[in-house]
């Protein structure tokens, strides 16, 4: 509490003291040496109990979380009923953690398999027919899901916090990205933007990131893409109850790593005098680049003229090093932790020398860089989506599955490649890798002779050849009718009446039934 206070004193100090510029002498400030782990915490009793990828997604996206969606979802579709409901509302029937987990793995495998809309995957076009999402549930059930997707009660909630509806996500995740993983020494914030094109009024705008309109996402990002923390940026505007400066957004982020020795590298945005008094304060270094307009930047570095491969510095009285380097292009830098050290590098097939800042900060980007690669290349994320829902399945199924692939990889030592790990995920999440996995776990000489015995025994060959699933003939609107079993299952759960709204008609029947009933697959599979 004390060391807090002296931050917030110190920080209060320095608004008012206008900063003094001389030449560097190497004078940084003492912070102290980081010694603690780094990565995946392999000591961890839960991370060592992992055996399957979904154990590790379900580190961080926890059956509690998973209840709540569930629950919320539910409690919005009931909140949401009209005296005049859509056919589509009328189908609703409240829904349960098993079949969200279900509906997560089909967001994530369509993050896998593009196709222009959602109804293109339930197609019966040639061109577009899969097998696979009608195994797991119908369209209509995964629309009305998409729908009624919900993360907080929005009768009790904070309405003045504009992040209300998806506060609860984000707190979560957080508290579990956190739980199972130590941060190295060196630490990066690095910025996202979610795509979007609905009217939200703190939709920001990022030229660097192919001029698009979105949601910014600030990440603290370690490691090989391992997110450590997240916040959702909305601006001061909107959100006038917290403070969403450069400044105490960063120290936010790094609350749980300060007064550890460790390095933050931060980009234009945050990089300021005042953050990187703060950190030393709190024995944290800051590297960064720096926007040229800051008004305590010192004029002599910011307007000297330099040809390229040169370089010009200040250092204040605090040991802050301020830097002004041309290469291809002319960037201004800012760093506790070094001074005007020089160091051979390979660029372009040549020896060349540059100033260490600038060499540790390209390779503290990496980290950020890596993390936003592996999440852009199967991104689940679908258009004509609610701006809440399309930043929570950002972090819930893009986010939280990179970090549980990094504690993978870094837990069990399988390099197994990214896609076969999502791939993994969505067969464990929609209960379809089930089969798979007993079956490896079966010596090969077993299943062998399981094979045998089975085609030599004659009711087993009798059974196998007994019951065949056909297609009816004609137009399939005229000839489908209910799954008999669904249809008897749902009876059961919801009553008669609303079962004809949620059993699904096929157009598939058993050819060796007494009644020739109509089947689905997975029915079919279950009686034969």
């Amino acid at each position: 509490m004390e060391q807090a206070e002296s931050a917030d004193s110190f920080a209060e100090d320095s608004l008012d003291e206008k900063p003094e510029w001389f030449e560097p002498c190497g004078n940084q400030p003492k912070i102290i040496d980081f010694t603690g782990q780094s990565g995946a915490d392999v000591n961890n009793v839960y991370l060592q109990h992992c055996e399957n990828v979904e154990d590790f997604y379900a580190l961080l996206v926890t059956d509690e979380m998973v209840q709540q969606i569930s629950d919320e979802t539910n409690l919005y579709a009931a909140q949401k009923e009209q005296p005049n409901p859509s056919a589509r509302e009328k189908r609703w029937v409240p829904t349960n953690k098993e079949e969200i987990r279900k509906f997560f793995g089909l967001l994530i495998w369509m993050g896998l398999v593009k196709y222009p809309s959602i109804e293109s995957y339930w197609s019966t076009n040639v061109l577009y027919q899969i097998p696979f999402p009608s195994t797991v549930m119908s369209r209509n059930r995964f629309e009305i899901l998409l729908t009624m997707l919900h993360f907080s009660n929005n009768e009790t909630a904070d309405t003045s916090d504009c992040l209300y509806k998806i506060n609860p996500i984000v707190n979560g995740l957080n508290e579990n990205f956190k739980k199972y993983y130590h941060p190295p020494e060196v630490l990066c914030i690095g910025q996202s933007i979610i795509p979007l094109r609905g009217r939200v009024v703190f939709r920001n705008y990022m030229k660097q990131k192919q001029e698009q309109y979105g949601t910014k996402i600030f990440k603290l990002s370690c490691g090989l893409g391992y997110t450590y923390s997240v916040s959702v940026y909305c601006g001061k505007t909107y959100h006038p109850a917290v403070d969403s400066t450069p400044t105490s957004i960063a120290m936010k982020l790094c609350e749980r790593i300060l007064f550890k020795g460790h390095a933050l590298y931060t980009d234009h945005w945050f990089t300021n005098l005042n953050l990187a008094k703060q950190l030393i304060v709190h024995h944290t270094h800051l590297i960064g680049t720096v926007r040229s307009n800051h008004t305590d930047n010192p004029k002599d570095v910011v307007n000297k003229q330099l040809k390229r491969g040169e370089f010009f510095a200040k250092e204040s009285k605090d040991g802050i090093t301020f830097m002004k380097w041309n290469d291809r292009e002319e960037m201004l830098l800012l760093s506790t932790k070094h001074s005007v050290q020089m160091e051979i590098v390979t660029s372009r097939g040549k020896l060349v020398s540059k100033p260490k800042i600038v060499v540790d900060y390209n390779s503290a980007k990496q980290s950020a860089n890596c993390s936003d690669q592996m999440a852009a290349f199967s991104s689940p994320s679908r258009k004509s989506m609610k701006w809440y829902r399309k930043v929570a399945i950002e972090l819930l199924l893009n986010t939280a599955v990179v970090n549980s692939y990094v504690l993978y990889r870094q837990t069990t030592g399988h390099a197994m490649p990214k896609t076969k790990f999502r791939e993994k995920l969505i067969l464990g999440l929609t209960q379809k890798g089930a089969t798979n996995q007993n079956t490896e776990s079966i010596p090969p000489a077993s299943i062998a002779s399981a094979s045998i015995s089975s085609a030599q025994h004659p009711e087993t060959q009798k059974k196998k050849n007994k019951h065949h699933l056909k297609k009816k003939e004609g137009v399939a609107q005229k000839v489908r009718r209910y799954c008999a079993s669904c249809y008897s299952q749902n009876t059961k759960r919801v009553g008669r009446a609303e079962a004809r709204n949620v059993t699904k008609k096929v157009t598939t029947y058993c050819t060796q039934c007494k009644s020739q009933p109509h089947l689905c697959l997975d029915c079919f599979n279950k009686l034969h």
